[in-house]
């Protein structure tokens, strides 16, 4: 379940919701990390469909649904007990709060309590979302505004994609990354980590050797579970360049 936690953290509540997340050239599918090429037409069922159809019929045939497939998921992934987990499977199959009571061998008063401190976990968990979304869009403003400082030597340098990093600040970033065995711990959400540690990545990458799609994908692995998003990023932020039908990769500008 390593995978979808790892494609989670970086969707939005919407996207959760649909089991995909949708970029600049194509859809991911949130449970299993399939992806679906924008331009490229798919075959199913003998049927021709384009990328966005392609994926919400992956998810409907192949993982059923979204929330049959979240509930497939650990009750510590989702912060609920194994109890609370299997009441919502039951109320999930349609149900009565009289038949499940039976079930379960409990009185059905047991059951409308159980519903009635699940509704007040929703609005819990509806606040705490909230919060965090405000917490981390005030974090973000201060980040901003951060564009010129002074370090311990006493000059003073820019923070700004277009000008350079200090070599100390890149240092830092790759410290808070990158593990000692030279694996990712986290996807950084700022744009200016994320280029620091995509270029790590592309370090990886011999300049002038051109690489097939699987062997990106093996290489890619080595150093982060979720290899697809890697792969877009290297792709979207300029350090892999690919033919037309992406089956050959190589470092941009070797």
């Amino acid at each position: 379940m390593q995978l979808e936690i790892a494609l989670f953290e970086n969707a939005s509540n919407e996207e959760l919701l649909r089991g995909y997340k949708e970029g600049d050239r194509g859809y991911t599918c949130l449970l299993c990390g399939q992806y679906f090429s924008k331009g490229e037409i798919y075959s199913i069922h003998g049927k021709l469909f384009d990328a966005q159809k392609a994926v919400l019929l992956h998810i409907q045939e192949v993982h059923h649904s979204v929330l049959a497939y979240l509930l497939k998921m650990s009750p510590n992934t989702m912060g609920l007990s194994e109890l609370q987990l299997e009441l919502i499977n039951l109320f999930a199959s349609g149900l009565s709060d009289k038949e499940i009571a039976n079930y379960l061998g409990v009185a059905g008063s047991t059951i409308r309590n159980h519903r009635y401190k699940l509704r007040e976990k929703e609005k819990q968990a509806k606040v705490f979302l909230t919060v965090m979304s405000l917490l981390g869009e005030k974090q973000n403003t201060e980040h901003s505004s951060w564009d010129v400082c002074s370090n311990q030597e006493g000059y003073i340098y820019t923070i700004n994609q277009n000008l350079g990093m200090p070599d100390r600040d890149k240092r830092k970033i790759l410290e808070n990354h990158i593990t000692p065995s030279g694996r990712l711990r986290s996807y950084p959400n700022t744009e200016k980590a994320r280029k620091v540690i995509l270029e790590y990545i592309t370090e990886h990458f011999s300049k002038g050797e051109k690489y097939e799609n699987v062997e990106v994908n093996r290489l890619l692995m080595n150093i982060y579970i979720d290899y697809s998003l890697l792969k877009r990023e290297l792709l979207e932020y300029g350090f892999l360049s690919r033919t037309e039908k992406g089956g050959i990769y190589w470092v941009k500008g070797a």
